[in-house]
């Protein structure tokens, strides 16, 4: 499971933009990505706080490297957001899902994302 903080502003297109993420995985990593989005937002800026799970593969027993693996690296998001959302990700050959909540938006958006931080006491998983 993951928290992530999204960002998206669509300058003078209004259909591309840029996109920054920050978020922490369940052994008190964070990592921030940016990159290219592609949508539309009814303020012309548009902001979401999601939770996400891997869905794909065992991801209970996911070791911290693999999940490491998954959060770092280029990503592509696809979501509608209207308040409550859905979304799916994919990365490093693996599938997520996610919900939360935005302002009214829809797109894409790829990321490339580096874990530059890591606090145990964030932490929510024991396992390594």
């Amino acid at each position: 499971m993951t928290f992530e903080v999204n960002f998206m502003v669509h300058p003078k297109v209004p259909a591309a933009g840029v996109s920054v993420q920050l978020s922490l995985d369940r052994f008190g990593r964070m990592y921030v990505g940016a990159g290219p989005s592609v949508g539309r937002s009814l303020a012309g800026a548009a902001g979401s706080l999601v939770l996400g799970r891997i869905t794909r593969g065992d991801h209970e027993s996911l070791s911290g490297e693999k999940l490491k693996t998954f959060m770092t690296g280029f990503s592509a998001t696809f979501a509608v957001f209207a308040g409550p959302f859905l979304s799916a990700t994919t990365a490093s050959g693996m599938e997520g899902r996610e919900t939360g909540i935005g302002t009214p938006q829809f797109g894409a958006s790829g990321h490339y994302a580096t874990n530059f931080a890591t606090t145990r006491s964030l932490a929510w998983s024991r396992c390594k």
